[in-house]
């Protein structure tokens, strides 16, 4: 490098320079001022330099980096002619270091160099982020790498030393930081407290070194707690290694340790450390190395021992002096006489001759080697099957010879039997191209097959490989797309070809699928395709287009279509689109964690699509008939505060400080969009408490918008308008009532589902003795009496407010009977008293409400053994306790409720009560409707019935009215509306509109051929099976 725009200020005169010299160079802008005096017997430096720009690379004193840039400030105060004698004091300052694109600052720097009165050197080196320690002795600087190369060689018996000069010797004991590493080292990372210290004593052969760190990171490697100890004159050993944990990318190990020791002219090694994720392998191995009688080396093995996946292997099991690889010093020439590894009666060798780079002569062979015990898991893959063949190397000169025959019989992935596999690949002379032979048989037929080549084009590996599936089973294919589809099932056929860059290739081709299927797993639905449906390869896409799919349970139809995108069968990704007039989507139970459950039919569209680990399910449709969502409350308030802290068990920190990798349960996000119009059709269900049956039914019309992932979020936003409910109202065991809920109720969703906003009123409908409100003994009836509970606020934290009706009493008695109530307290506690109890309060009646309470538990609990939510019958039971009131008597009263629905049209219900315990019993006491819905959408009713008349008059008797009559219900917005629905007939659009579909991909009819002996006969046309509709109440 030419140096540019110097400027000099001093005396000079060779050997003797004082001044300043400045740069102005474009690459070097310093300035120096100082003394070299070289024309003594000892030289003097006496400086300081100010470096504030140096761009190492430009200046050509670094080749290596892109960008190397240095700033600085310098002082030296020395005297010396070279590095053997120089004594004095460097200090730097303000350091700055620029490597590529990563920019270092360093602390303070200073060496100190000093000698004793016996020439004893001294050097110290204080920095607190670059190296910190000190040397001493005495040795020449010009020998030092020949002095380490012989304290190293003194642990071989056959080693021959360097020559140095006498009385050599030095004691070093460093720290290390890591910045200074990187800088020379980037892919190098050490921990803190990094020391190395020892002892070079070249007369003597004394030779120690103590190397300690807490952990290194080389190369994406990962080292923990390094301990080296080096004593070339132990009795015991001569080096000892151990290292809590290594980890690399595809194999981790533990507790690892090596020892060895010299006897006679042979050193021994023996080394034992743990292996895999949980430390389930172990390893004992054995070594030795010697010099034979030709000069060269021998490693060989003795007997050991690896224990992977808890199968036992031996290296060298009948411990022979075979097993060894022989190598001259040049490192030119090795011999692999045999190296064999055993189990039982399956056998792995390996043997060969490799000279410089002109002759290799290498095989491998398999001997009914169970692939299972070999192959490590990978992402839950487990390979089966047993391996029988060779693989050979050779090469002479530039002519190469490779060949691979190999058959695994039963080859299996995970629980799948694929079949029989075979594998030929033979070279070419210039080991460029590589013919490839696969098939794999099952049950004597070929279901696959893979010929063609692998060639390398400017150092690029291409495939031109054709492919062939019949009856192939891709059952296999859900070990990859488990998280999301469990269970694939079906069988393949067709033809593929495989081109292009290895890395990236072209896939191109056509399956026909034959009871093909698949299970969504989040959602518990299973869905079989259509026989023959067709699928489409291209480049790095499956295609699906306009397949139909049929729910496994209920026979709910689709149709399917879409892309499944991968890179070479890994980074799966899917853009699919399902649209149905009636499809299951959902059909899930309860669990500890469900933030919902149920059943769900629809009418709209579905898409699925993103990566697998991140997929996101969106929903536009309308609710069908059969749908019946459960809501948990007290599982969905705490789907998003998950217990995601985790507090360690001793094991598991012990497991940490060893590096064994702990199973953990990995959570992949699935995002779901539910964009949903309810209809009456379905029926939702919120519960408030699981434990007691706390809870809310409801039909009605409404808009949800549902945001749900598995990692916690549940988000609803909507309204919900009710038609018909019931509203389940328990508590503690005692009270267990069900109340009708009032139409036109709502419930208002605005994100979080546990604070919808309700505003409902559900009537609860009992007979009771109104005698003790009225102060009067002359009534001594039991009446109707409905409890209306007005629900408001937040849906975990109600604001119930009561009230009281009377419906079959007469005005006046009414007005009688609302004025005793109309204390907010009172009304409230005879509500509560009507609930727990069925009768109202007073100090006279205590006993009875006691055994009210629990006759009312008791037939709470026998309707639940009569009937459920999705009976056709249902049959309740009811008591009415009689009044222990010395100014009247009334009787007990056991009634039985019935409500039965004949079909979609006929609906009965009705109510028969007996008086008991009394004087009279032979009275019968009853309701009964019957209800015909007589059109489609059930606007027009017809209702037959029996009922009790009202009670005008105290004291009056029973009596009952008759009659039928005819309802018609129609909803509207505006008087225009009104008159359309009523009087004209609305006409639908029934056109069709013409699907998108993906164009096809360009492959020639020539290429896209079926199978040979493919059966081209249309299958008998099957007897279609109705959908079926889950029954509901």
């Amino acid at each position: 490098y030419n140096y540019r725009n110097l400027t000099v200020d001093g005396r000079m005169k060779w050997p003797f320079f004082q001044g300043k010299l400045n740069s102005n160079d474009p690459n070097l802008r310093m300035s120096f001022d100082g003394l070299l005096d070289m024309s003594r017997n000892s030289n003097k430096y006496d400086f300081h330099a100010q470096v504030d720009y140096a761009d190492l690379k430009a200046l050509k004193l670094m080749k290596k980096d892109t960008i190397s840039i240095f700033k600085g400030d310098m002082v030296l105060k020395a005297s010396g002619t070279n590095l053997n004698n120089l004594a004095g004091t460097l200090t730097m300052s303000d350091l700055y270091y620029q490597k590529n694109a990563k920019e270092y600052f360093f602390d303070d720097f200073v060496v100190e160099s000093i000698f004793d009165e016996d020439r004893v050197r001294t050097i110290n080196i204080n920095s607190t982020d670059i190296v910190q320690g000190t040397v001493t002795g005495k040795y020449d600087t010009k020998e030092l790498a020949k002095l380490v190369e012989n304290a190293l060689g003194s642990l071989y018996t056959n080693y021959s030393p360097h020559k140095v000069k006498p009385g050599q010797f030095l004691d070093f004991n460093f720290t290390i930081y890591n910045k200074v590493v990187e800088v020379i080292m980037p892919r190098v990372i050490i921990g803190d407290s990094t020391t190395v210290r020892g002892r070079i004593n070249a007369d003597k052969g004394d030779f120690r070194v103590a190397f300690s760190s807490p952990n290194i990171t080389a190369f994406d490697n990962y080292f923990s707690n390094i301990e080296i100890d080096v004593n070339n004159k132990n009795p015991l050993y001569n080096a000892y290694v151990s290292m809590d944990s290594v980890r690399t990318k595809n194999y981790k190990i533990s507790d690892f340790s090596l020892i060895n020791v010299t006897q006679n002219d042979t050193l021994y090694m023996r080394s034992e450390f743990k292996g895999g994720n949980q430390a389930q392998d172990y390893f004992n191995l054995n070594l030795y190395h010697t010099i034979d009688k030709d000069n060269k080396s021998v490693v060989g093995l003795k007997k050991s021992e690896i224990n992977f996946k808890n199968y036992l292997w031996y290296l060298n099991e009948n411990d022979t002096r075979d097993n060894k690889v022989v190598f001259n010093k040049k490192l030119t020439d090795f011999s692999i006489e045999k190296i064999s590894l055993s189990h039982n009666d399956q056998k792995m060798e390996l043997m060969g001759v490799l000279r410089d780079s002109t002759y290799k002569d290498i095989k491998l062979s398999f001997n009914d080697v169970e692939l299972q015990k070999v192959t490590p898991s990978i992402d839950s893959l487990n390979f089966g099957g047993r391996v029988n063949g060779d693989v050979t190397f050779k090469q002479l000169k530039n002519e190469y010879h490779p060949e691979s025959s190999l058959t695994i019989d039963s080859l299996k992935l995970n629980k799948y039997d694929l079949g029989d596999l075979s594998l030929q690949i033979t070279g070419d002379q210039s080991l460029r191209k590589f013919n490839v032979n696969t098939s794999l048989i099952r049950n004597q037929s070929e279901t696959f097959f893979a010929n063609g080549a692998i060639e390398i084009v400017d150092k690029q590996t291409t495939l031109d490989i054709d492919a062939g599936f019949s009856d192939f089973d891709i059952s296999p294919l859900a070990v990859f797309l488990k998280s999301i589809f469990p269970d694939m099932r079906g069988l393949a056929s067709g033809r593929a070809r495989v081109v292009g860059n290895a890395k990236e290739p072209e896939i191109d081709g056509r399956l026909y699928l034959k009871e093909a299927g698949l299970k969504v797993g989040y959602l518990n639905t299973d869905f079989d395709f259509e026989d023959n449906a067709v699928i489409d390869l291209t480049e790095e896409l499956i295609l699906f287009r306009n397949m139909q799919i049929t729910d496994t349970k209920y026979g709910t139809k689709g149709s399917l279509n879409g892309t499944v995108k991968h890179k070479v069968f890994k980074n799966w990704a899917l853009d699919l689109t399902i649209d149905s007039d009636r499809l299951l989507v959902l059909d899930t139970e309860d669990s500890d964690d469900a933030m919902y459950y149920g059943t769900a039919f629809i009418k709209g569209t579905a898409t699925i699509a993103g990566p697998t680990t991140g997929l996101i399910i969106k929903v536009d449709a309308t609710s069908e008939k059969g749908t019946d969502i459960k809501i948990p409350i007290n599982n969905a308030g705490s789907g998003g505060t998950g217990a995601y802290i985790h507090f360690l068990s001793p094991k598991e920190k012990e497991n940490i400080v060893l590096g064994v990798e702990q199973e953990l349960k990995t959570i992949n996000g699935l995002e779901m969009d539910f964009d949903l119009t309810i209809t009456p059709d379905a029926k939702i269900e919120v519960i408030i408490d699981k434990n007691t049956g706390h809870s809310l039914t409801a039909k009605g019309d409404g808009f949800l918008l549902l945001n749900i992932n598995t990692l916690g979020k549940f988000n609803m936003t909507g309204d919900f308008s009710v038609r018909e409910g019931q509203y389940n109202f328990r508590y503690a065991g005692l009270i267990d009532k069900k109340f009708l809920v009032k139409r036109g109720g709502t419930i208002v969703w605005e994100g979080d589902p546990t604070r919808a906003r309700l505003n409902i009123e559900a009537v609860y409908q009992t007979q009771a003795n109104p005698a003790v409100l009225l102060e009067n003994p002359s009534f001594s009836r039991n009446i109707p009496v409905e409890v209306v509970i007005t629900l408001n606020g937040n849906l975990t934290n109600p604001e119930p407010d009561f009230n009281i009706n009377f419906p079959s009493v007469s005005s006046v008695l009414k007005s009688d009977l609302e004025y005793r109530l109309s204390d907010m307290d009172t009304r409230q506690t005879q509500a509560l008293s009507l609930l727990s109890t069925g009768s109202f309060l007073s100090p006279t009646n205590a006993n009875t409400a006691v055994y009210g309470s629990l006759f009312e538990r008791a037939s709470s609990l026998f309707n639940d053994l009569f009937s459920d939510d999705d009976s056709k019958l249902k049959v309740g039971v009811n008591f009415v306790q009689a009044d222990r009131n010395p100014f009247i008597e009334t009787n007990s009263q056991i009634g039985v409720t019935l409500s039965s629905q004949i079909n979609d049209r006929i609906t009965v219900n009705g109510q028969l009560g007996v008086p008991v315990g009394g004087v009279n019993e032979s009275v019968i006491v009853g309701n009964v409707e019957v209800q015909l819905r007589i059109n489609e959408d059930g606007t027009l009713k017809a209702r037959v019935f029996n009922r009790e008349n009202d009670i005008n008059f105290l004291g009056e008797g029973i009596g009952y009215t008759q009659g039928l009559g005819l309802t018609y219900e129609v909803d509207f917005d505006t008087f225009a509306e009104f008159v359309n629905k009523v009087f004209k007939k609305v006409q639908i659009d029934s056109g069709n509109n013409a699907d998108d579909h993906v164009p096809d991909s360009e492959f020639s009819p020539e290429y896209i051929k079926f199978m040979e002996g493919r059966n081209k006969k249309k299958p008998d046309p099957k007897t279609k099976e109705p959908e079926r509709i889950p029954e509901t109440d």
